[in-house]
């Protein structure tokens, strides 16, 4: 079955058209220009005259409920599809004008349904990036799983980086629970030389405490690159530069978090619910 599935796979034709010869080797900024996006085959109109900019170093957080819209502004910055109206610009130039395999190597991705490799600890790192990964150091692999939170002991990995994930293809390899599959695929996010960091859900599998762990190395390691993360736990949006609130595949507010609180609008009842609900969890516990 396994076999018959990568078959099918590799017999897939792209549907992509448009692509460039331009290569992305800077990241000044990155428009939507009023882009509306409905699926192939469906008629509902999941964006609808979306505009928006996020600036070279700017930390943007995507906030609304199921169905707003905010992973599918992620598949359309990789072209996983294309727009159906309007058009995505990166440092002035739209999204089609670019080599799509520069593209994708600009943002190191965290998708929520991120895949798990029956392979060594380092080759689940290096995937992000094969050719900087051929050359890793020791080093390097660590400090990336050091920055998600992901430890790599002596006793649990008596091979280091060359430990083996799983045991599929190794019967001594090691078992990891959710949370530290999660850190470790942000890892590999890291990893690449990208210039934007797309998280998707990236603390969805982890505590309370490693999760703002993940959001303050999140930021350290954004100084100088654009980030987009997409959370429902309003705690972590506090951190961002700037919070966009999307409803019905439109923005509806735009600002800091200090910014949103005063307008109490919908990000302001968002926030004061959720906030409701931990003191309420706290005081049970």
């Amino acid at each position: 079955m396994k076999l018959e599935n990568y078959r099918k796979f590799m017999q897939w034709k792209p549907i992509r058209k448009d692509e460039g010869a331009r290569k992305l080797e800077k990241g000044d900024e990155i428009e939507f220009r009023e882009v509306s996006f409905c699926y192939p085959q469906t008629e509902r109109m999941v964006l609808q005259n979306l505009s928006f900019c996020i600036q070279s170093g700017e930390r943007v957080a995507l906030v609304g409920v199921n169905g707003a819209g905010k992973s599918t502004i992620v598949k359309l910055l990789l072209r996983f599809y294309d727009v159906t109206v309007g058009e995505i610009r990166i440092n002035g130039y739209n999204i089609k004008d670019y080599d799509v395999t520069s593209l994708r190597r600009a943002f190191g991705v965290l998708l929520q349904d991120f895949c798990n490799y029956a392979l060594t600890l380092k080759e689940n790192i290096i995937l992000s990036d094969l050719s900087k990964g051929k050359n890793a150091t020791e080093e390097e692999i660590k400090k990336c799983c050091e920055r998600a939170g992901f430890m790599i002991s002596e006793k649990r990995f008596p091979n280091g980086i060359e430990t083996y994930l799983t045991r599929e293809f190794d019967s001594s390899g090691q078992e990891l629970s959710g949370g530290e599959w999660q850190k470790l695929a942000i890892a590999r996010a890291y990893f690449g030389d990208s210039l934007f960091l797309i998280l998707d859900e990236p603390s969805a599998a982890l505590d309370a405490k490693a999760e703002e762990e993940v959001f303050r190395n999140m930021l350290a390691l954004c100084e100088k690159k654009g980030a987009v993360f997409i959370t429902h736990r309003l705690s972590n949006v506090t951190y961002a530069d700037r919070i966009i609130v999307l409803e019905n595949g439109r923005v509806i507010e735009d600002g800091c978090h200090e910014e949103l609180l005063e307008r109490k609008a919908e990000y302001y009842k968002m926030f004061t619910l959720q906030a409701e609900r931990y003191k309420m969890a706290e005081q049970r516990a």
